[in-house]
């Protein structure tokens, strides 16, 4: 299953309370980039360069503590990763 831009964005509480003319607007700023399966998508510690939506597969989420991986969370359709460093404007906090 995959959603269109505006779909995926108009899902996330996060962008609840924008209209439709400024989604759109977003939606327009976003490009789709396919990633193969273990690939990483954002690594801990890169600086926050954007916020990716899922709109097909799975992400899943981890933290790594002196060569441990903790898994955190899985990510499907509707849900973003990255979003807290395009807040804050601090480094990735997971991997």
């Amino acid at each position: 299953m995959t959603l269109s831009d505006v779909e995926v964005i108009r899902k996330l509480d996060f962008f609840e309370p924008l209209d439709n003319k400024i989604i759109k607007k977003i939606a327009r700023q976003c490009f789709t980039r396919e990633f193969a399966p273990g690939e990483l998508i954002i690594g801990q510690g890169e600086p926050g360069l954007g916020l990716y939506f899922i709109s097909a597969g799975r992400v899943r989420v981890e933290i790594e503590n002196a060569g441990i991986h903790t898994l955190i969370a899985e990510l499907g359709v509707g849900d973003c990763i990255g979003e807290l460093s395009i807040v804050d404007d601090k480094v990735r906090s997971f991997c």
